[in-house]
């Protein structure tokens, strides 16, 4: 079949329709003050093609209004007019024109071509009179917005009224009726019209709606604020309006071609006029994602790719005209299973570089991970020209196993992979991902040029180093990184690893038992995305004409045999949203983006597909606008009002916001750069040049720029360049501008020097673009200031707009010291020099290192606060801000007082750069006011000593060229001639080096030693005691505040001491104050040195104690209590001989160590040892206190291998506990820490669920089920727990942050007899059921829905909805042996009676699998609907409003809101705040995640003055309720119902608007005595329920409710109710009246009758 293409150049109106939401693209130029005859139409601002409209025009004819203001009024209607598309199917245009009564001018069906439309609007007159503007709305209501006017359904509807004065009569009541038509109503306000008047007649926002003009004569610029306004709600009405017409579908729907993740579909094209198609499917499958297709009106075949594999799915087709979808056609269809490519092996021209990243800890399953890795190395086909692999461990230092160009066929890898060895330890992902970019991808070691390089990282636990770095740049060098995580491996740290999409580079497995389960779909991606590489992708992705709800995409190619582009696009801060595509011809580069969400970040990315498949994608991101016309449907942060109060202009002052009819002043809680930004682009202003929030009450004075701002940059003094002029921003042309120009905009910005300055340095600029040429002479204070020309050029392209970087202004400085780079740290901010103050934050040696490098100064040397008798006035900073990108103005929070100064020095002319801590890096010397590198060969020991003496660091462990990456030019030349007893390197002679050159890869790098400023003083040993730092040459002991230090931050101190392990930790008090080092516990690392970790001096009466074992540890474990076993003697530490030690020996050490008894020992259990080997053999008893105190004898082995080093696990003590519940699974927490028992606090850190399976797990309970803290009345000494530590594989020891006093306890239930294990949420994973104290599986054949139900409900989650043999893995023995005899009403499993299974036995693979639902715990209240208000959320039993202070709530989280809510697409989330306080649920926001249950994220019992409001599309429709056109009498609607005549037959339809097929109504009627249902199925969307013979009894209340059963969940949906009048005929009731009133006669002839007589 001839494929069928959509060109997206077509005009047609059916593709018009389908672009649907073209963007606001405006070309803004100056105005004509010629005639109107004579202006110049083709200059005037213009709407997008598709914004057909059927406007109307309500003009003020009255007595005051002039003749030459009526005669401005129609020039502004010809522009407004004018901008539009006149046309029969395109928009349409009425006028009316008002004074004392109202008229017709024309109507919207009277002029369809733009000539006669603006003559009609020339030849208009004033009319004179009266203004009665509410009479003139009453009459458009009635005539205007009709059928037989020219009004068209399913057409946004737009009044605009144009008047000078207030109105003789009232206006609302009628403009309520236009908008409740539809209408969106704008009011162009003249001179001395009321402002009362006008809001009550515009839509709101009124903002958006009101435009005010105080001369009609110069109203040029309000003429384009008009015609924007307009142009911007319609684009944005036409993307909720649907029509009502009908749309004829496409028909004979088939599936071919399916594979594993891709489809083709077919179809026979609609006979209709429609616009577009769109596929919608639809997984049958949890997780998988719905994805929406878009072809052209003249497509009837596409391929649908990325779908998951071995997944049915639902798909339909619907048919477009405009925004409203035919019935759909439907299929249903299931991938196939996942099958390895071939492609790999097969295809001859298949190269690519190969790295398999291990971890080398001892955690991983050898046996399973090489089996999992010869599967990966068959796919390929080996050799020097085809695939080559390497294999790489992840340890302390990493080892290649094998290099690229170490074999050369297949059989060789295999042989290596099947035989590779662990070496054990912790890991070093950093080091690692460093070590293969620069020594695994190297010529030396096999890489190849130009071949696609892939690395596969296998990891089961988390990666406790700084990753991101390396890996960045591993992804920057084109380096496709794979991520597969076992058990304890953390999901957001694989993804930040791998290369995007995620979805398929990223694999997770619950243990290694299921890496068979990803091998075959991991190898495809493999194989795919190597295929990828080798097909060109398009390039130079740009955007344009973004608006509310589309944007358009344009992109580049170098190659014609493109077959078609695939556009992909998705929310990218939603990781769960569903993703939508368009299918473009291959001959055009740019596709339009339709029914996009207001203000929302989209990743786009753009795919060449090719006959061989699809090139990679070129990527992209790009915001949508505000939306602008929505009535209060925005969240309060888009439309609250501000404004900047008390400073010399509009732009400058304290910020205050609008709430109700009051203002406030607004603070925020530290500096916020990006909310200061939004409130100078709300008031239209320029750039943020300063930010300062005062002491208490927090108000926050912001100066914005008046007339030019830089967008799109990476701070405040870089972007692109916009200049303000007539009230609207206009980007500049790059020949328009030159260095003077530069230099007087980072002048007005109160930035530094321009540093370069050129066009589309921060992207495409939209028009409009700024004609006039600059010419500053540098010293002007603002660019306006400055004289301008006309430009020589006539125009400008988007991609010329100029961008500027202004490097930081001068203004930080060290003064006092003995050098420019020492001294007290000074700022100069708002034009004033001052002290730094950096009260309660941290500021190292790393953030000096940035204001060295700032100052061009060296490495950094020291830090120090200084106290001063008196305050004085000093900037406080954010130290977490100093970075090396940012510039130090953005760092400042606000103005106070101190009595402190920060001082710091930095060496003048060495520094390291690149290297992992201050004491190491690629040596660079300064020298002429540049530095140069050092090559390797004019650099010897001597030289290192004398470097790292002068940078404050320990003695020089190693240098070397390439060490810390090439060098780039230029390198310093000489030769260095130390003595190694110089203070300065420059200090050293030096000679002409003998070397004439020095490549790039022999830069030195030097490695120094920490300098050995740690001890412990006052204990049994020097591994015991006070902890004490040396600190700017003094002696003090540690301070740590709020801070953790666990055993797990000792266990660095005891290796920094080169003692043993870690045995205990404690807090003392002192009886007085004094002063201490306070130091930064998470900067204590492996590879990181101690000078690093100072915070600064501080005053302190607690100090750290702390003790090592003197001559024991256990190295390269899991937890403190594990690793292979060394002993020290003679100041080295050696491994012990498995065939030396014994069950004795081991209970020895784990006492030593104050671990529990030893569960495990042997040879190798934690990795091969180096020499040397202990070689004697222990004579322990087991009642020793210390290993070296038991016996001894010579080894009677002579020799043993590295293998044999024996490996020790000691269990964890019994030391936690619940007591105080009804069993030993439930009560309050305690914990046994120093040999005490004491209740368990949570002061500084969270407790949720997760947190407190880990406790249920060392109990031997069962799944968590409840926590909650409670008071006591007075405080008590607890320990407190760092709930962070709580993982599986760790320690309770490890997890005590020191002794506090609470009032504060933390109580917490485990389910007793059952638990989930390996789910992915407290309420999923594989039943296990506890009898006799083992844990056992259950057999899938005697577990049945009711068991399922029991269970769920015993754990506290909802509703059953899947249960299966081997949904979560298969079991180990034992399995349960008996069947459950549930009813469903029991409270826990093991009440339910059993018999004996009928199974003799149960294969693993069939222990039952449950996944429970959420349970119904969260709602939203005092909404508009179900779907928005504040969140409530129902925990232990009772509904609360939620509390998410100091968390982040994003977009990511309001989506899984609204998901849980079954409602649809996320819209807004705020928060509220309320005057008095109330007791609310605290949860941790970064919990909240798509397979999380609520219940896991609530942190504890708070109270709290704010709300989360959150609004959420609703995924049904509202449904209508209405007569049915069959009914027999006559009937009425009303506003809230009808009438039926008494007898006749009459209907009533329920309708709801196409979205799913299928489904059912509900009618619900109730009256004053009864209530009934009826229930019919939904066809073509509608039901109808006939009723005959109305009577009195149909009287009542009518409600449709819409049910539907979409996604694997039932939904409903409720109408408006509808009241039913029942009348009786006009016959009937004239012979009653006429009965009556002849009773009445006779009545009242009978009453005189009787009188008569006695009057007379």
């Amino acid at each position: 079949m001839r494929k069928t293409v959509w060109r997206t150049h077509r005009v047609d109106m059916g593709h018009r329709a389908l672009l649907l939401l073209l963007p606001l693209w405006i070309s803004v130029f100056s105005g004509s003050k010629e005639s109107l005859g004579e202006q110049d139409l083709s200059q005037s601002v213009k709407c997008p093609v598709s914004a057909a409209v059927d406007v109307v025009f309500l003009v003020d004819g009255s007595g005051s209004v002039s003749r030459q203001m009526f005669k401005d009024i129609c020039r502004l209607i010809s522009a407004a007019a004018g901008a539009f598309q006149i046309g029969e199917n395109n928009t349409r245009v009425g006028l009316v024109q008002f004074s004392t009564d109202a008229r017709t001018e024309f109507n919207l069906k009277d002029h369809l071509t733009r000539p006669a439309l603006l003559h009609a609007i020339s030849s208009l007159s004033t009319r004179g009179g009266g203004t009665n503007t509410g009479n003139a709305l009453n009459y458009v209501f009635k005539n205007s917005f009709t059928e037989e006017a020219g009004a068209r359904t399913g057409f946004p509807k737009v009044l605009v009224i144009i008047t000078d004065g207030e109105s003789t009569d009232a206006v609302e009541g009628y403009a309520r009726l236009l908008r409740k038509m539809g209408v969106k109503i704008f009011v162009v306000a003249i001179n001395n019209a009321s402002k009362e008047e006008i809001q009550l007649m515009a839509s709101t926002p009124h903002s958006s709606h009101i435009v005010w003009i105080d001369h009609i004569d110069k109203s040029h610029n309000e003429e384009r604020n008009l015609i924007t306004l307009v142009c911007t709600c319609v684009d944005e009405q036409l993307n909720t309006l649907i029509s009502r017409e009908v749309v004829e579908p496409a028909s004979n729907l088939q599936v071919q071609e399916v594979a594993s993740k891709s489809m083709r579909l077919t179809w026979d094209a609609s006979i209709g006029d429609i616009s577009a198609y769109k596929v919608q499917l639809i997984p049958r499958m949890a997780d998988s994602k719905l994805q929406d297709l878009y072809v052209g009106p003249t497509q009837t075949t596409v391929i649908v790719r990325d779908l998951a594999p071995d997944t049915e799915y639902q798909i339909s087709l619907f048919a477009l005209k405009r925004l409203t979808p035919s019935e759909p056609v439907t299929a249903m269809q299931k991938t196939e299973p996942v099958q390895v490519s071939l492609e790999c092996s097969l295809d001859v021209d298949v190269k690519a570089d190969v790295v398999l990243f291990v971890d080398g800890s001892y955690s991983i399953g050898l046996a399973k991970v090489r089996a999992f890795l010869e599967v990966l190395v068959n796919t390929f086909n080996i050799g020097p020209d085809k695939v080559q692999i390497s294999l790489i461990q992840n340890c302390m230092d990493p080892h290649a196993e094998f290099y690229l160009n170490t074999h050369h066929d297949l059989n060789a890898v295999v042989k290596a992979v099947r035989t590779f060895s662990y070496r054990g330890g912790s890991t070093n992902a950093s080091k690692a991902l460093n070590h293969v970019r620069e020594t695994i991808f190297q010529s030396s070691r096999g890489s190849r040029p130009n071949v696609p390089r892939v690395i596969i990282l296998i990891t089961d636990g988390q990666l406790s180093d700084d990753f991101e770095d390396p890996a960045t740049r591993l992804r920057n060098a084109d380096v496709d990184i794979f991520a597969v995580g076992v058990k304890d491996a953390v999901r957001s740290e694989l993804e930040a690893i791998a290369t995007e999409p995620v979805e398929t580079h990223v694999f997770t497995v619950e243990d290694f038992d299921g890496f068979h389960r990803i091998s075959k779909e991991l190898t495809q991606s493999i194989c795919h995305n190597i295929y990828q590489r080798q097909l060109l992708q398009p390039k130079t992705l740009s955007f344009s004409e973004v608006s509310t709800r589309s944007f358009r995409a344009s992109w580049e190619i170098d190659v014609n045999m493109v077959e078609s582009f695939l556009v992909r696009f998705e929310p990218a801060d939603d990781a769960d949203s569903h993703y939508m595509s368009m299918s473009v011809p291959g001959d055009t580069l740019t596709a339009l983006l339709p029914q996009l969400t207001p203000m929302t970040r989209y990743k786009v990315n753009i795919y060449a597909q090719y006959e061989k498949g699809d090139s990679l994608p070129v990527t992209g991101h790009e915001t949508t606008l505000k939306g602008l016309c929505a009535d209060n449907t925005q969240s309060p942060t888009e439309t609250d009002e501000v404004r900047l109060v008390g400073g010399a202009s509009r732009c400058a002052g304290r910020l205050e916001v609008k709430e109700g009819e009051e203002w406030r002043a607004e603070w925020f809680s530290e500096r916020d750069l990006k909310a200061a930004t939004a409130v100078c682009r709300q008031l239209d202003c320029g750039s943020v040049l300063s930010i300062e929030a005062g002491s208490y009450p927090y108000k926050v004075q912001i100066h914005c720029s008046d007339s030019v701002r830089l967008v799109e940059g990476t701070n405040m003094c870089s972007g692109r360049l916009e200049v303000k002029s007539d009230q609207s921003w206009s980007s500049v042309c790059e020949d328009d501008f030159n260095l003077q120009n530069a230099e007087v905009v980072c002048r007005e910005l109160s930035c530094g020097a321009p540093s370069v300055f050129k066009g589309r340095l921060y992207g495409a600029a939209e028009a409009p673009v700024w004609m006039r040429r600059f010419q500053c002479g540098g010293h002007e204070s603002a660019l306006l200031d400055c004289g301008s020309s006309q430009s020589t050029e006539n125009s400008c392209s988007a991609g010329k707009a100029v961008g500027l970087t202004c490097s930081d202004p001068d203004d930080v400085r060290l003064v006092g010291g003995a050098n420019r780079c020492s001294g007290r740290l000074e700022l100069k901010h708002n034009g004033e020099w001052r002290e730094v103050d950096i009260s309660y934050s941290d500021w190292t040696l790393k953030e000096a290192a940035v204001v060295c490098r700032w100052l061009d100064c060296g490495a950094p040397a020291s830090t120090s606060g200084r106290k001063k008798s008196l305050k004085h006035p000093v900037w406080k900073i954010i130290p977490d801000c100093v970075q090396s990108e940012s510039m130090i103005k953005d760092c400042v929070v606000w103005t106070s007082g101190k009595s402190s100064s920060l001082e710091m020095s930095c060496s003048e002319s060495v520094r390291l750069v690149e290297g992992i801590n201050v004491c190491s890096g690629r040596l660079e010397v300064k020298s002429d006011q540049s530095w140069s590198s050092v090559c390797e060969d004019d650099f010897n020991l001597q030289n290192a000593e004398v470097v790292c003496r002068e940078l404050g660091c320990g003695a020089p462990s190693v240098f070397k060229g390439g060490l810390y990456g090439a060098a780039e030019a230029p390198v310093w030349m000489r030769r260095f001639q130390c003595g190694g007893h110089e203070s300065a390197l420059l200090d050293c002679g030096s000679s002409q080096s003998t070397e004439n050159s020095c490549s790039a890869g022999k830069a030195v790098g030097l490695t120094c030693s920490d300098p050995g400023d740690l001890r412990l003083v006052g204990g049994a040993n020097r591994c015991s005691g006070r902890l004490e730092l040396k600190h700017n040459a003094e002696w003090r002991e540690v301070y740590i505040s709020y801070s953790d230090w666990p055993l797990k931050k000792a266990a660095v101190v005891c290796q920094w001491l080169d003692c043993g392990s870690p045995v205990s930790t404690s807090f003392r008090d002192l009886s007085s104050m004094q002063p201490m080092w306070n130091i930064i516990t998470s900067c204590f690392k492996y590879g990181s040195i101690t000078k690093e970790c100072v915070r600064g001096s501080d005053m302190s009466s607690k100090i750290l104690e702390m003790s090592c074992s003197d001559s024991v540890r256990l190295v390269e474990g899991t937890n403190v209590c594990s690793g292979r076993l060394e002993v020290k003697s003679d100041q080295s530490w050696s491994s012990v001989c498995e065939d030396d030690f014994n069950l004795q020996n081991a209970e020895v050490v784990c006492r030593e160590l104050n671990c529990g008894a030893p569960s495990v020992f042997k040879g190798g259990l934690y990795g091969a040892a180096e020499a040397p080997v202990w070689m004697r053999r222990f004579q322990c008893r087991g009642h020793e206190s210390a290993l070296l105190d038991c016996g001894s004898s010579q080894s009677t082995e002579n020799s043993c291998s590295a293998g044999k080093a024996v490996g020790l696990t000691c269990s964890d003590h019994v030391n936690v506990q619940l007591v105080g519940g009804v069993n030993r699974c439930s009560g309050t927490l305690e914990v046994k820490h120093n040999g005490e028992w004491r209740e368990a606090a949570s002061t500084y850190t969270d407790w949720t669920l997760k947190d407190a399976a880990i406790v249920c797990q060392w109990l031997d309970c069962g799944s968590p089920v409840s926590t909650s803290f409670r008071d006591h009345s007075l405080m008590r000494p607890v320990w407190n727990m760092i709930s962070s530590c709580f993982k599986y594989g760790s320690m309770i020891k490890e997890c005590v942050q020191g002794s506090d006093m609470s009032s504060e306890i933390l109580e917490m239930s485990c389910s007793d007899s059952v638990r989930l294990v390996e789910g992915t949420n407290m309420c999923s994973g594989r039943l296990e059921v506890k009898s006799d104290q083992s844990w056992s599986s259950v057999c899938e054949d005697d577990f049945n829905l009711q068991n399922a139900e029991v269970v769920c409900r015993e754990l506290g989650c909802g509703a059953p909805s899947v249960f299966k043999g081997g949904l979560y893995g298969a079991a180990e023995a034992p399995v349960w042996m008996r069947r459950f005899q549930c009813g469903g009403h029991e409270s826990a499993l093991l009440d339910c009676g059993s018999s004996q299974s009928t199974e003799n036995s149960c294969s693993a693979g069939k222990a039952v699998g449950l996944t429970c639902s959420d349970p119904d715990d969260v709602r939203l209240v005092g909404g508009a609907n179900r779907c928005s208000g504040r969140l409530e959320l129902k925990h232990n039993g009772e509904w609360r409003e939620v509390d998410i202070s100091y968390s982040e709530w994003t977009l990511k989280q309001t989506a899984v809101m609204c998901r849980r809510l079954v409602c649809f697409s996320p819209f807004s989330a705020s928060k509220r705040d309320y005057f008095t306080g109330r007791p609310v649920w605290k949860i941790r926001s970064s919990c909240i995640q798509h397979k999380s249950m609520m219940k896991e994220c609530v942190l504890k019992d708070s109270f709290s003055s704010s709300s989360l409001e959150i609004t959420c599309m609703e995924l049904l429709t509202r449904p209508n309720v209405s007569l049915s056109p069959s009914t027999d009498g006559v009937s009425q609607a009303e506003q809230q119902g009808f009438w039926v005549l008494i007898g006749s037959t009459f209907g009533i339809m329920c309708s709801i608007e196409p979205q799913y097929q299928g489904g059912s109504f509900q009618l619900m009627f109730t009256s004053s005595n009864t209530a009934q249902n009826y229930t019919l199925p939904a066809v073509n969307h509608s039901a109808i329920f006939l009723f005959s013979a109305a009577d009195h009894t149909h009287r009542g209340t009518y409600t449709c409710v819409y049910h539907n059963h979409v996604w694997s969940r039932d939904f409903s949906s409720v109408s408006q109710p509808r009241s039913l009048a029942v009348l009786a005929p006009l016959t009937e009731l004239i012979i009653r009246v006429t009965v009556v009133l002849l009773a009445m006669t006779s009545s009242i002839t009978a009453i005189c009758c009787y009188y008569k007589p006695k009057l007379d």
